[in-house]
């Protein structure tokens, strides 16, 4: 390699780690030497340094059986002044060859000391710093240059304990990236081990020659007192800098000439001297993404056949070199011209590599409410001049999307990555045009502009503007479906989304339990006057369904239930859902049914039952198979009143808190708490949305209320409304499951108004009485965007709504119910087993007895 001289220590190597006695003794003892006979041997690249250390081989008695086949790992000069034959106090090796190749600015050695205290001693670990254990001379024709050499400074133990790193050396091993098949949090550390990773290792001191146009004639290496030193490798290096001390991180772009853009997958870049951190293609910076109509709600990810642009972080030697590959090969460039203003082109022109940025400031930001000025907690996303997202301080660059691994504080949707903060924070962003996003919840204007950020900047302020307010009309919003995020954090991911709800779910994964020691049985801690954070239950059954338990003063247990999925393996039936209703009822709670309908087995009976109070529906865009809405209608043609809420069921990062949402109106004298929050979903005073806020009267009636009449039906009239940030294209009113009246906007709105006449009884012979709602949806990249209203529901001459064509498959589900708790269910007592099959006899006798009523209501 250009500018390194490794010189060959074959003659003075004599010492081989698993061989080496004194007195009778091992030198070392069995661990160390089998852990020093696995340092490397034979020509290496240490910091891309070439050195020759002498490769032992293993006699056949030899004492170990961790050296690979006939390998015994280095041979060593080792010195020592304690007069031990075999060990020479003083060794001198001669430099041969032309005078010029033997000119050096820096000798690297690659040696180590023997341990300060006997492994095993209570005092391992302990270094004598600064104990002077050799010194090491550059002769020359006309003086003797001397290196005084002390240990924890220009040397140190082969083996040392975690804190104890050197003051003047370096461990063999640089830091580098972890492993893409690392766990992701390790990857998220963005290194490996490095100097820690390693059992034992050689220190490389860089010697710096003050006469660098001398050639040296020889090099002499001296032991002071009694403590062993080993010299495994010299080179000889004529770098203008330290060879060892690497510049910082620095981000280049390197743009591709047509001819030799490479493929996503195919691009890699190296540095011969440092380490590569990071590289990743760059959308470029789009001039479409101030204009975007969508915006606060991510971008869908777009995958370019070729890759024109790309960023790489890098440090290393600004005497590297910087290999990229390309659809045609490889091109380089010099690290240290590509960081200069001007930047770097390789031979034949295939790569252009210059700075990313101009500088960078460092800025105190603000995001205010635009009418009151305050500061206000938000969701943000900055992205540099080639389209690649910047995190604020203190935030992941590259978030976590898996499951129950760092949830929390960060979020990617779709291809857009964005960090929560609490409305002042901190950011570096690179001096010129950034582009922002910053979004809050569906009652904000998100915010999408591009700012210039100037030379020596402190600070920096970003206006959010109010459109709506729900809460003049009583309604206020929540999730209600959680999991895994302290409650700290979920006051600041609500606060963010403008959520005035967060319930966080204890659950029971197997033997996995989550954030049961948040339980306090009260609205936590953290909590404020306009956002709650409360600590509930989802108690689960893999077969039977699931429950959310909502306003809890002590959790009901067991969490789950029956073995696998949810339960530990070989768990037996110990309870059913209807106990879970039950327990939780009797504390004043509410029971939802998550991710409606499924599993989905004696959700249907305890629905029949009334033991269910509402049902978390996702209302995705009408127009496709929408088996959710399908099964929720099912109930509601049945009779059974069973209003709407929204959960998001947040397990990770790719889910951002409160994108599906309640908005529940609470009693106007009541004021918003916790309670009258849940009392309005009690009540029925919903709607569930991903972001369209929905309005719906019928004959002034609104959601939750019974309107009854008499003689036989009339006419309603029903008036919607549906207003989003995002362009709708639909807003419908639905009777009974069917659309009896829609608008539609082709290239969509922001507003849709809908006024009707609606018949009582609905034509087409569907039953007297009924139940009204609304459905809003629209075009969306990455989330669905629409919203559902929870009934008004309508009696006719006091009866309730009941069409039996829908009662088939819920009695077929609660059949399946007896079948499975007689034949596969495992019970610890045939009790418990009676106690499940009749409470789904109950409710077949019930919907049984509805339907052999029907024909006389008819």
């Amino acid at each position: 390699m250009k500018g390194f001289l490794p010189l060959s220590l074959r003659k003075w190597a004599t010492v081989s780690c698993q061989s080496t006695k004194v007195g009778g003794r091992w030198l070392w003892a069995e661990r160390e030497r089998a852990d020093l006979t696995h340092l490397p041997a034979g020509r290496q690249l240490f910091w891309g340094i070439p050195f020759d250390i002498v490769r032992a081989r293993l006699s056949a008695g030899a004492r170990t059986g961790l050296a690979g086949a006939g390998r015994g790992g280095p041979k060593l000069v080792l010195l020592s002044g304690a007069g031990i034959p075999r060990f020479p106090k003083k060794v001198t090796i001669p430099l041969g060859g032309r005078p010029e190749r033997r000119k050096a600015r820096w000798v690297v050695i690659a040696h180590f000391c023997d341990l300060s205290w006997p492994p095993g001693s209570p005092l391992a670990g302990s270094v004598r710093a600064g104990e002077h254990v050799a010194t090491y001379r550059l002769i020359s024709a006309d003086c003797v240059l001397s290196q005084t050499i002390c240990r924890r400074f220009e040397v140190s133990d082969y083996r040392h304990g975690w804190g104890q790193l050197p003051f003047h050396c370096y461990g063999h091993q640089p830091f580098s990236t972890g492993s893409p098949e690392a766990p992701w949090g390790a990857r998220q550390t963005d290194v490996s081990a490095g100097p820690y990773s390693l059992p034992v290792k050689y220190w490389l001191f860089p010697w710096e020659n003050p006469l660098p146009e001398a050639p040296i004639q020889a090099i002499e290496l001296e032991a002071i007192g009694a403590t062993p030193v080993a010299v495994a490798a010299i080179t000889l290096c004529t770098s203008q800098t330290n060879p060892l001390r690497w510049t910082p991180l620095e981000a280049v772009t390197v743009k591709f000439s047509a001819k030799s853009a490479p493929a996503a997958r195919e691009l890699q870049a190296a540095l011969d001297r440092g380490v590569v951190t990071r590289v990743r293609p760059l959308p470029g910076m789009s001039q479409e993404f101030a204009r975007e109509q969508v915006r606060g709600w991510g971008e869908v990810l777009r995958r370019p056949e070729k890759v024109s642009l790309a960023q790489v972080e890098a440090f290393g030697s600004p005497e590297a070199t910087l290999t990229v590959k390309t659809a045609k090969g490889e091109a380089r460039v010099p690290w240290g011209k590509a960081l200069e203003r001007a930047g770097a082109r390789s031979l034949g022109g295939a790569i252009q590599v210059r700075p990313a940025y101009r500088g960078k400031a460092h800025l105190h930001v603000e995001v205010v409410d635009a009418e009151t000025g305050q500061a206000i907690p938000a969701r943000v996303h900055f992205r540099g001049p080639g389209g690649e997202y910047i995190a604020p301080v203190g935030h992941h660059a590259d978030v976590n999307p898996r499951w129950f691994e760092d949830v929390g504080g960060d979020v990617i949707i779709g291809a857009t990555t964005y960090a929560y903060v609490d409305g002042r924070f901190q950011a570096e962003l690179p001096v010129g045009p950034v582009a922002v996003e910053v979004a809050k919840g569906f009652e904000y204007e998100p915010l999408r502009t591009v700012v210039t950020v100037k030379p020596g900047q402190r600070k920096l302020t970003l206006r959010l503007r109010r459109w709506s307010d729900l809460r003049r009309e009583g309604f206020y919003s929540g999730d209600t479906h959680i999991h895994f995020i302290s409650t700290q954090t979920g006051l600041l991911e609500a606060q963010a989304e403008g959520l005035n709800v967060a319930n966080i779910l204890a659950a029971q994964w197997g033997r996995l339990f989550t954030n049961v020691h948040d339980f306090t049985g009260a609205p936590s801690g953290v909590s404020t006057p306009e956002t709650v954070v409360y600590v509930n239950t989802e108690n689960r059954q893999h077969m039977l369904g699931h429950l959310i338990l909502l306003g809890q003063k002590h959790p009901v247990f067991p969490l789950s239930s029956s073995g696998p999925d949810e339960a530990y393996l070989g768990g037996a039936t110990e309870v059913s859902l209807a106990d879970w209703c039950d327990a939780s009822h009797a504390q004043g709670g509410l029971v939802i049914a998550p991710h409606f309908p499924n599993p989905y087995v004696e959700l249907a009976a305890d629905i029949i039952l009334g033991k269910i109070d509402a049902a978390e529906i996702r209302p995705w865009a009408a127009g496709e198979p929408n088996f959710v809405l399908r099964e929720w209608y099912r109930y509601l043609n049945l009779g059974c009143r069973l209003p709407c809420v929204g959960g998001t069921d947040k397990m990770s990062n790719s889910v951002p808190v409160g994108i599906i949402r309640t908005y529940a109106q609470v009693e106007r004298d009541q004021g918003f708490t916790y309670d009258s929050w849940c009392g309005g979903i009690r009540a029925g005073r919903t709607f569930t949305t991903t972001g369209p806020l929905l309005r719906l009267s019928v004959d002034g009636h609104a959601p939750g209320d019974l309107i009854r009449m008499t003689g036989g039906g009339g006419t309603l009239e029903v008036e919607a409304e549906a207003r989003c940030t995002s362009p709708l294209t639909n807003l419908a009113i639905v009777q009974n499951g069917t659309t009896v009246a829609q608008t539609a906007s082709a290239r969509g709105a922001r507003t849709l108004r809908l006024k009707a006449k609606v018949r009582v009884p609905a034509p087409g012979g569907r039953g007297k009485s009924c139940w009204i709602a609304a459905h809003a949806w629209g075009p969306r990249p990455t989330w669905p965007l629409a919203a559902h209203s929870s009934p008004v529901y309508v009696t006719v001459d006091d009866e309730n709504v009941f069409l039996p064509t829908e009662a088939s498959y819920a009695l077929t589900l609660i059949e399946g119910g007896i079948t499975w708790a007689k034949n596969l269910a495992t019970f610890r007592r045939e009790e418990k087993q009676r106690e499940i099959i009749a409470l789904f006899e109950k409710a077949r006798k019930l919907l049984e007895g509805r339907l052999g009523a029907y024909p006389a209501q008819g």
